[in-house]
């Protein structure tokens, strides 16, 4: 009877020990790895005005590429780079600043939406706001 007691007590404690262990967290992917993992497409983009009419909507399907060095490379249906220039995210991760080579644009947008599939970013101006969609 003593060693039923003494098996059952050190079982308890066994698995009391095991439920204690930390269990391992899995590794969070960042914004600039998601950003980098692969092209996007450029599939949509919306503009409105400062009454939230919709101006202008086009389906671009032109690629973009954001390497890990933060360039970027915009590639045109034909797959031909008709822009290109540096990139780099701003504001904990919220954010992303785009400046085309010559610097004749320079932009930063606001992320509202990125996940291994969908990449939405959002710009303001005076006369309303833009916003680009992509997809993988």
């Amino acid at each position: 009877m003593k060693t039923i007691i003494v098996l059952l007590l050190a079982f308890t404690l066994m698995t009391s020990f095991q439920s204690c262990r930390k269990e391992e967290e899995p590794d969070k992917t960042t914004a600039k790895e998601i950003i980098t993992n692969d092209s996007w497409t450029w599939v949509r983009f919306e503009f409105f005005d400062t009454d939230e009419n919709l101006i202008s909507e086009t389906e671009p399907n032109t690629k973009w590429v954001f390497t890990p060095t933060n360039d970027y490379f915009i590639y045109d249906t034909g797959n031909f780079i008709y822009q290109y220039g540096d990139w780099q995210l701003l504001d904990n991760d919220s954010k992303v600043h785009i400046k085309e080579h010559s610097g004749l644009y320079d932009y930063t947008f606001d992320i509202d939406e990125l996940t291994e599939k969908k990449f939405t970013l959002t710009y303001t101006v005076i006369t309303g706001h833009g916003t680009y969609y992509f997809e993988r």
